[in-house]
């Protein structure tokens, strides 16, 4: 290394310098003012001039070992102690919450949310009651509790909670989405109550009783057959219905009904008083000539336990069906029986009942269902016929010596129970009677004494249309 030095106040200093790696000469010319110091790099070495040096005399040259860098390092300035932070006031990330059903007396829980700011935090709660849209909310005096119990008084409101969130920085307060609209299960306040008479043949109807609930509750029904003390209660079954027809299972018991309300908030369940011990039919004049219970399960024969007047099944006359008392028959397109003529079922100039017991849920489209007969309009002797009509109400009609009369009346049949149908001739009078209650038309109808035989079912001439439905406990009383 050489050194070639000027005057002052500026030095030269020139350097030759052989690169220990490749071998190559570096030439590096500087000039140095007084006093100061440069820094110079040349690859691989950094070169630094001082002058004028406490170590070294002004002038001299310095030798280190370069950095991975290419350019000199920058000042690093002396450590300082960073400034203590401000605290930060509460802010909300998410909104409060609530859980729990929306419900009269169910207990509702409030979740603060999550919130930024300076720990530690604390949370403050105040319960609100709003409409049922979630708006014009007031606050619920007293309710200043993460938790809430639902009162009578926020039924059709919504519910809101506000949290106020504050530290050692301030406050601040957010609130939680409202509720669903408050709910209330049912709740009876007034039994259910059973009008009718309690007697064979009877139809009885159920009355829902008193209750309390939001949304308003709708109602099942359940009749049950209990003994003679009201006690040791059972349901009856398929008997869901507002009415119930009295059937001879029910002669010396008494019977109940319950009522299950239900809505959206809950079911509860409510339970009539029993009626009076149920009585047979009165006795009436005359006396029952045939008597079909309808409860065969096999075979092609419908026994009669009066009279012996038997009949016959035809075309798919199903038997072993749930009935009114027992089993029953279901009648659907050409099904009927077929009993043969006996003089001991001509009513002649004498009263006549012909009763039978039906469930269906459908009418005729036109015409009329066949239900029972004896004859047809044309026929020698006179007929007399039951029949259900589109209207839904039965209808009987009676042609003898005097004349012909028909009545149709009474209450729709097509609502899937049991009813009792008679259909009656006196002296004087026909009568259409359904479930005991009793229609009345005069008429003079005189003598009917045929011999065609009793059809129930499809009547023989292919006229009207078949019955759809159930049918059970058919008689015939004369006298």
């Amino acid at each position: 290394m050489a050194v070639t030095r000027l005057k002052a106040p500026y030095r030269t200093f020139t350097l030759k310098w052989t690169a220990p790696t490749t071998g190559s000469p570096v030439i590096i010319r500087v000039q140095v003012r007084s006093g100061t110091t440069i820094l110079a790099r040349s690859k691989p070495q950094l070169i630094r001039f001082v002058s004028p040096s406490p170590t070294a005399p002004s002038g001299a040259v310095v030798v280190e070992p370069a950095g991975p860098s290419s350019t000199a390092p920058a000042p690093v300035p002396p450590a300082s102690t960073p400034a203590p932070s401000r605290p930060g006031p509460p802010l909300s990330a998410t909104l409060p919450s609530i859980t729990g059903a929306a419900q009269h007396e169910a207990a509702l829980t409030a979740s603060p949310g999550t919130w930024t700011g300076t720990q530690p935090m604390a949370f403050a709660y105040r319960w609100q009651r709003c409409n049922s849209a979630g708006a014009s909310c007031s606050t619920i005096s007293g309710a200043q509790q993460s938790t809430y119990t639902v009162v009578s008084a926020d039924v059709n409101a919504t519910l809101r909670v506000a949290v106020t969130a504050s530290n050692s920085a301030g406050a601040s307060t957010a609130t939680s989405a409202a509720t669903a609209v408050v709910t209330r299960r049912p709740s009876n306040t007034a039994l259910p109550r059973i009008s009718g008479t309690a007697r064979d043949g009877q139809r009885l109807t159920a009355s829902a009783g008193s209750w309390t609930g939001t949304p308003q509750p709708t109602f099942g029904y359940a009749w049950q057959r209990c003994n003679s003390d009201g006690g040791a209660c059972a349901a009856i079954a398929g008997e869901t219905s507002t009415t119930y027809a009295v059937r001879p299972a029910d002669i010396g018991k008494r019977l109940r009904v319950s009522v299950t309300a239900t809505n959206s908030a809950g079911t509860a369940t409510a339970t009539s008083n029993p009626t009076s011990i149920v009585s047979p039919i009165p006795p009436q004049d005359g006396s029952v000539v045939a008597l079909w219970h309808m409860d065969e399960t096999v075979g092609s024969t419908m026994f009669d336990s009066a009279g012996g007047h038997h009949g016959t099944l035809h075309s798919g006359v199903q038997l072993g069906q749930p009935g009114f008392a027992g089993l029953a028959y279901r009648l659907s397109g050409p099904a009927h029986v077929s009993v043969p003529n006996s003089p001991a079922l001509q009513a002649g100039s004498s009263d006549i009942t012909i009763t039978m017991r039906i469930k269906t849920t459908g009418v005729p489209s036109s015409g009329d269902w066949e239900l029972i007969r004896n004859g047809i309009y044309e026929t020698p002797g006179g007929e007399h016929k039951m029949e259900l009509y589109p209207s839904g109400q039965a209808s009987c009609g009676f042609n003898g010596s005097s004349g012909y009369s028909e009545l149709t009346t009474g209450p729709r049949l097509d609502d899937g129970v049991w009813h009792t149908v008679q259909c009656v001739k006196t002296s004087s009078s026909i009568q259409v009677v359904v479930d005991g209650q009793v229609f009345s038309r005069s008429a003079s109808i005189g003598s009917i004494f045929n011999t065609d035989p009793i059809t129930i079912g499809t009547r023989p001439d292919g006229g009207g249309e078949p019955f759809q439905g159930l049918i059970d406990e058919a008689s015939i009383r004369i006298g």
